[in-house]
């Protein structure tokens, strides 16, 4: 028997391995289930009616998928599918054992039973399912239905990596490529190359967190990734478009930065909002703040009742201290020293109902601050062109900048330039931007704009 955590051979009937000590378990891959129950018979289940012939597993078990997913013209009904499950399972079918035993873990369709769902996905494994090795790996590794037990989940799902499933691949890669596990006591070294390895060839096989993992690293130029944007927005761009609710969310923030990919607001919403809508909590938060201030006019707030739900949500997440929140908290104090001046809550109206600011304007822009100071010939105003014509417009970055400033900021000011929080909130933080430019030479006399 061979130690999955270092690779020593020990003597069959060694519960621990004489090199490392961690823990063996048995496993015969290569066994199959033979047709019959092997001396196993789930017990306790209504089998329901016999519809189906039995004597075909494979008919019964693809009969129990049709029911768990809904397909094919039947209703989902997980009840109906247990009942198939089990009548497969009693034929030996390898799939229906597991599919069986994941049902006892979550409660799904029948009672739960944790003793029940080792005890399958234990047979299950021994008999070749990686599946069934994957999921007690998770439920353990996890402590997301069994007791939380690193080192036990992480050998079957070392065991089922090994063996070709994709996504304890990923999960196994990640593992070296961090080396967290060996910190801790439960994992493998860090390895870069050999956790690399696992991820690339996980992502090969189209798992999606392996895609969303190999996206981070390349973004971010992390463990032994090189440092490119556009080739981690592509891999991320795959994840999200797979499902994966966390891929999709970072997406939609490098479509807001424009890092790897274009700029894209429109797109920042379609993929935060798809994250929420996937149970992202993070993601919920900010799709929340995306509608509630409307920095996407498309996907501003249409109702009242729509404008206080996410606002609700942004009061909680500041409630419960969340990280990403913090860079927020400045607008709603603003928001709520607004309040405590009209002494009311803010309206949706407050937001979306009035009108542009007053003043005057050029073809050279600056919209936001013509109204926030109510004119484009003032001191605040002629500061800012300045640092606009002389400092942003001799970059590359900076006319980058300018061109993107001169798409959003009239829409801004049309919806949002009437309302005082609009100018409340801008006000502040371009009274220091002002300041601090004139501390660094900017006048603030009359001054005429360069052509551009």
């Amino acid at each position: 028997m061979y130690c999955t955590k270092c690779g020593k051979q020990n003597r069959d009937g060694d519960n621990y391995c004489r090199q490392c000590g961690a823990p063996l378990f048995k496993v015969r891959p290569n066994a199959q289930a033979t047709g019959g129950n092997a001396g196993w018979r789930a017990p306790d289940i209504n089998r329901g009616p016999a519809s189906v012939p039995q004597e075909d597993p494979n008919v019964l078990y693809e009969t129990g998928e049709r029911y768990w997913d809904g397909t094919n013209g039947v209703e989902q009904n997980y009840e109906k599918a247990v009942e198939y499950y089990v009548r497969a399972a009693d034929l030996g079918h390898v799939d229906a054992i597991y599919s069986l035993g994941y049902c006892y873990a979550k409660g799904i369709g029948i009672n739960r039973d944790i003793q029940k769902a080792k005890m399958l996905l234990a047979y299950a494994i021994d008999h070749g399912s990686l599946m069934a090795a994957a999921k007690m790996g998770d439920f353990y590794y996890w402590g997301e239905i069994f007791p939380e037990d690193k080192v036990r989940g992480y050998l079957y799902l070392k065991y089922a990596a090994d063996n070709g499933h994709a996504h304890s691949m990923a999960i196994v890669g990640r593992d070296y490529l961090t080396g967290f596990g060996s910190y801790e006591g439960w994992g493998p070294a860090k390895d870069e190359t050999l956790g690399r390895q696992y991820l690339e060839k996980a992502a090969e096989m189209g798992d999606n967190y392996a895609l969303f993992e190999i996206g981070h690293n390349y973004c971010g130029g992390f463990n032994g990734f090189p440092d490119d944007p556009v080739k981690g927005a592509r891999y991320q761009r795959e994840a999200a478009e797979g499902g994966h609710a966390y891929a999709q969310m970072t997406y939609a923030i490098l479509c807001w930065n424009g890092e790897g990919v274009p700029k894209n607001p429109s797109e920042y919403a379609r993929w935060m909002k798809a994250s929420a809508e996937n149970g992202n909590e993070e993601a919920v938060v900010r799709w929340a703040w995306t509608r509630y201030w409307g920095v996407v006019e498309s996907a501003r707030c249409k109702s009242e009742r729509e404008f206080q739900e996410c606002r609700n949500i942004l009061e909680q997440a500041l409630a419960d201290g969340e990280y990403f929140m913090t860079e927020n908290k400045e607008a709603m104090d603003e928001l709520h020293a607004e309040e405590a001046r009209l002494g009311r809550r803010i309206k949706i109206t407050d937001f979306y109902g009035g009108a542009a600011g007053s003043g005057g304007q050029s073809s050279g822009g600056c919209y936001i601050a013509t109204a926030i100071y109510g004119s484009y010939d003032c001191p605040q105003v002629w500061t800012l062109r300045r640092y606009r014509d002389h400092d942003l417009a001799s970059t590359r970055r900076g006319r980058a900048f300018i061109k993107i400033y001169y798409k959003i900021s009239p829409t801004l000011v049309k919806y949002f330039g009437g309302s005082r929080l609009f100018r409340a909130f801008f006000r502040k933080k371009l009274d220091r931007m002002v300041a601090g430019l004139n501390e660094k030479g900017y006048e603030d006399t009359p001054y005429s704009d360069v052509s551009m």
